[in-house]
């Protein structure tokens, strides 16, 4: 998969532990793990100085994400993923840096 580093990987990353978490919820099994794998993953020019201010950056804990509707059903078909009552989910204990504002390259 191709990936700009710095703004499309976070919320493929993010995008990818969400579905993986549905499909858990959905099928009775437990998230373990995402595995990426990217093929041209890269960083534009007038990213950098923005991405090394986002690597100076100490880590903070992690937050617990949770979905919390039981009306989900795979097997039955019961959920609508553009529905928004269908998927109730909770992200708690999640802090974040303020943001870095950038322009995206095309």
């Amino acid at each position: 998969r191709s990936s700009d580093v710095f703004l499309g990987l976070p919320i493929n990353i993010a995008t990818y532990a969400t579905v993986c978490h549905i499909l858990a919820k959905v099928t009775g099994m437990v998230p373990r793990r995402l595995i990426y794998m990217g093929g041209d993953v890269h960083l534009y020019s007038n990213h950098v100085e923005h991405a090394k201010v986002l690597v100076s950056r100490e880590s903070k804990p992690l937050g617990t994400f949770d979905i919390t509707d039981s009306k989900l059903d795979f097997h039955a078909g019961q959920w609508d993923l553009l529905d928004p009552y269908t998927l109730m989910s909770s992200l708690t204990g999640y802090t974040h840096w303020p943001r870095i504002a950038v322009k995206i390259s095309v």
